[in-house]
């Protein structure tokens, strides 16, 4: 007999357009949330699925693009879908900058 453990999460969808600091659309990065991950669109446009007490979204590291964070503004996150027209992010802290 195995013994597995669950975790449940209430989870949202989130429809939004991620900007970096100079306000600058991304596109085709993939994106991590808690709960899962997806690719920006060519149009710039983002659909994932992410928990509720997720305050940070993370845009992988490409090229000679460096990794991005994504603070999730305050929301109401009981909808199931929540639509932010753009989400700003910056640049990850490196090891050096810590």
């Amino acid at each position: 007999m195995q013994y597995v453990k669950v975790r449940t999460l209430k989870t949202y969808t989130l429809v939004s357009m991620l900007q970096d600091e100079r306000g600058t659309l991304l596109t085709q990065r993939y994106v991590s949330s808690d709960v899962s991950g997806a690719m920006i669109n060519a149009e710039g446009v983002l659909t994932l699925d992410s928990g509720v007490a997720n305050p940070m979204l993370t845009v992988s590291a490409e090229a000679e693009k460096p990794q991005m964070l994504c603070p999730l503004p305050a929301a109401d996150r009981e909808q199931t879908v929540v639509f932010i027209s753009a989400l700003r992010c910056r640049t990850a802290p490196t090891g050096a900058e810590k």
